[in-house]
Parts: structure tokens; sequence; C-alpha cells
């Protein structure tokens, strides 16, 4: 499955509350108990995804992009929320100590942005390091070639 595909299917997705309502941002998510909380439902998915799943293969470029597709579901309305969010919870940390369920909510908060950002630069970031790994890549292909050189060049002058 090429990635274009990849981002199409899971920007598709749409989550189902447990009342029917249809979720899709994480302001709409509203949980009385763990025992409202159910599996998404299974969208209709391409033979491909189906055969990955029976083959049991995991692909972390598919993960990453399925990720990153979801955290651009992500309205601005809910990224500022989160920032004010994040906000609150640093300032209450530096006037006291957080209880367990704050900090553990700072965490959550703060690594919902870190999701979010990365959907925004991760690819710009994945083009940057791809370029970073040729470089090295030609690096050490130069260096290698040095030495043959150099090898070469001793051996004649004995």
């Amino acid at each position: 499955m090429d990635n274009a595909s990849t981002s199409a299917f899971f920007e598709s997705a749409v989550d189902t509350a447990s009342d029917g309502s249809q979720v899709t941002s994480v302001s709409d998510v509203r949980v009385a108990s763990l025992s409202d909380v159910r599996a998404p439902q299974m969208p209709n998915v391409s033979e491909t995804v189906i055969a990955l799943r029976e083959t049991q293969q995991y692909d972390p470029e598919i993960a990453k992009q399925a990720g990153r597709a979801a955290a651009r579901q992500t309205s601005e309305a809910d990224e500022r929320a989160l920032l004010k969010e994040r906000e609150a919870l640093l300032r209450k940390q530096m006037a006291t100590q957080l209880s367990k369920t704050e900090a553990r909510r700072l965490e959550f908060v703060r690594w919902s942005l870190a999701r979010i950002e990365d959907a925004r630069i991760g690819p710009t970031l994945d083009q940057l390091e791809l370029a970073v790994k040729r470089y090295e890549d030609f690096l050490s292909e130069v260096t290698r070639l040095r030495q043959e050189l150099n090898s070469h060049t001793s051996t004649k002058r004995r």
C-alpha cells in the first residue's frame, strides 16, 4: 500500500462514541467510565491491509503514516485547548506539586502536542534524515575510495 492510499484510508476513518455519535476530534470524547469505552468499528479496508493482517507483518512506516494522519485530524481549536491546558498544568507545577492524575494528564497533553507537531513537520524531517543518510553513505564511500587509492599509491612507491 502506498503512502497516499494509506493516508486516505486513515483520513477517512471516523470513530463512533458509545452513544452512537461520531467522534472526529479529541474534544468530542466524553467518557463516564471505562465501561463506556469500546473499540472503534473497523472501516472497510483494502485487500492489501487485510493481507498484511493475515501475515502478521508490522510495517513501522504504515504505523507512522497512520499516526500522522490521525494527528492531522486535530482541529486548531483542539490544539489551542491542549496548549492552554499544558500552560495551566505547567503553571500549577511551578507553584505546587501536581497530583498523580494531573502529572499523567500533563504527560498525555505533551504527547498529544508532540504527535500534532510530528504530523505537521514530520515529513520534512524524514526528508532531511534521508538527505543526511545519503550524505553519510557518500562520505563513507569517499573515505573507502581514498583508503584504496592510498594503499595502491604506497605500494607503487616501494
